[in-house]
């Protein structure tokens, strides 16, 4: 297809431009919306302006005795749409601001915000402690990005032995959220170490998946540690409020989900080396003690022993002065008591001529003379004779 009117970016834009001051409906207008972004540069203010459907980019380049707004608030303001045609970019020129009150959104998400506080969602005694030492880290993010290469180069800047598994989540814009959810659910069932979750800068609306209730309670919920690096530093979602740890920026994520092996494994070889010198030194320290009560013992031992064998020495002698003294009045007594047989012997008394009367096999004593009677039959025995005899007169 041929035309035969070709014309420039240039051409284009300024007729576009021309339009824009052309039209007088554009022109000192009066709008109504919901102030986000708003932000200082230069002197200048820039901000968006929406409302439910549409958003419109502004700049004041006089704020004078104008309102100063701030983000959620709703605002009236007075202008013109401009078509800057060397970007090809619409604003809307802010000569007046007025307020009018807290925008919907932030009204809406103030009350969610008191509702998530009330359930204790994010309370701080429910904030887990991110392991000393993780080595599986799962990264919830876009893939698309500088989010993810910053943190995979913190951490492997420290570790590089550790493992990052990246869940791919739209970040922004319708669904995103449902991703964030489901991505949390599914890398807290596998088991991680620490879960983050991260995404760039932005603006509020770009921030919009990360105030949702969902999120924060997916966060809580986890039983895996959560650090959230959402926005910049000024940005704080739902998200960081639920989280273990917050953080401002992906880079300091990766650095809390990581440890320095190195100058960890430096604190290991000098805690094996303070704990080898120590149990050297117990060692040699126990080793000496040992000797000392050895030589301690071995010495009192050699003077138990002397000390009982004096003894025994002592009572070995006593034992035999005791019997042989014991032995000297034995051989006394037994003298004295042989000499008294010696003498009642009945022998002895035989040799000298007396004869002993028997009753049958009894012999009889002095105390049975008095039932001899006249006619009994006695035998008389001496040392060299036997009479038997009749009992023929008793006097």
């Amino acid at each position: 297809m041929q035309h035969d009117n070709i014309l420039s970016v240039s051409q284009v834009n300024n007729y576009i431009t021309a339009v824009f001051k052309a039209e007088e409906l554009l022109h000192n207008i009066a709008m109504t919306g919901e102030v986000s972004n708003f932000g200082l540069k230069g002197g200048y203010a820039y901000f968006s302006l929406k409302d439910a459907n549409a958003t419109i980019p502004c700049v004041c380049f006089s704020l004078g005795k104008n309102h100063v707004p701030k983000d959620g608030e709703s605002v009236l303001v007075v202008g013109s749409v401009s078509y800057y045609a060397k970007t090809g970019k619409i604003s809307f020129i802010v000569t007046k601001i007025s307020a009018l009150g807290q925008g919907a959104l932030f009204a809406r998400f103030d009350a969610l915000k008191q509702k998530l506080l009330s359930e204790g969602i994010f309370d701080e005694a429910h904030k887990k402690p991110i392991p000393a030492f993780p080595m599986n880290v799962a990264v919830i993010t876009s893939k698309a990005g500088a989010v993810i290469h910053d943190i995979a180069t913190t951490i492997r800047k420290n570790n590089p032995k550790t493992d990052i598994s990246l869940f791919d989540v739209r970040v922004q814009g319708d669904g995103a959220a449902g991703d964030i959810v489901n991505a949390i659910k599914q890398a807290d069932d596998l088991g991680y170490d620490v879960i983050i979750v991260a995404r760039g800068g932005g603006s509020f609306e770009d921030l919009l998946p990360y105030y949702e209730e969902s999120v924060a309670r997916a966060v809580y919920e986890a039983k895996t540690p959560i650090i959230s690096a959402v926005g910049h530093e000024v940005d704080v979602t739902f998200c960081d409020f639920a989280a273990d740890v917050r953080v401002p920026t992906p880079t300091a994520a990766g650095e809390i989900a990581s440890f320095n092996l190195v100058e960890v494994m430096r604190k290991v070889r000098n805690a094996l080396n303070y704990i080898s010198d120590s149990v050297e030194y117990k060692v040699r320290d126990f080793s000496e003690q040992l000797r000392s009560s050895v030589d301690s013992i071995s010495h009192s031992a050699d003077a138990f022993f002397m000390r009982q064998r004096a003894k025994l020495l002592t009572s070995t002698r006593n034992i035999g002065d005791y019997a042989r003294s014991r032995l000297t009045d034995l051989e006394k007594s037994l003298s004295e008591v042989v000499g008294r047989i010696s003498v009642e012997n009945p022998l002895n008394v035989l040799k000298k001529g007396a004869l002993f009367a028997f009753a049958g096999d009894k012999r009889l004593k002095e105390a049975d003379y008095n039932d001899i009677a006249v006619g009994d039959e006695l035998t008389l025995k001496g040392k060299d004779v036997v009479l038997d005899v009749t009992v023929n007169n008793k006097r």
